[in-house]
């Protein structure tokens, strides 16, 4: 694959989560009732963007044609939980003020990783499936017959 493909693949992808990533970000400020936009600000913004950002670089992994699906599953996943991690318990609390180690429970890490977890899993199975009947439609050629009739 060429650079330049690839990085448009990847800016394209990161403006894709981004924009889907600040609709669910507002959204959930919106059900939590926050109607002061003090928790939406630029510095926000760009975590959101950098989270964006490397799960459109994770996504690459997908391209690698020598290893196996499930070593891809398991890799991408381990990136995107990472991502998830740094972006979401490290950085982005960090720009409100609370200290991640005192105002969060482990339990509360806890059910936010299993909720990455099974939101990962819903969105990997449907992208999996996709491309399996997306490859089925690829293969379906119509059939020739090979050898002549015997009568």
């Amino acid at each position: 694959m060429k650079i330049s493909s690839m990085i448009k693949k990847v800016l394209t992808q990161t403006c894709c989560m981004f924009t889907v990533s600040v609709f669910l970000f507002v959204s959930f400020l919106a059900a939590l009732g926050e109607v002061n936009t003090t928790k939406f600000t630029s510095g926000r913004l760009f975590i959101l963007l950098l989270f964006s950002f490397i799960i459109a670089l994770a996504n690459r992994i997908f391209d690698i044609k020598k290893l196996h699906l499930a070593i891809k599953v398991v890799v991408h996943y381990i990136v995107c939980f990472l991502d998830m991690y740094l972006c979401v318990f490290v950085i982005f609390y960090r720009t409100s003020g609370m200290d991640q180690h005192t105002d969060y429970t482990p339990a509360q890490i806890l059910v936010a990783s299993i909720l990455f977890t099974v939101i990962y899993v819903v969105v990997i199975t449907i992208k999996l499936i996709a491309e399996k009947i997306k490859s089925k439609k690829k293969t379906n050629v119509p059939y020739t017959k090979q050898f002549k009739e015997i009568k």
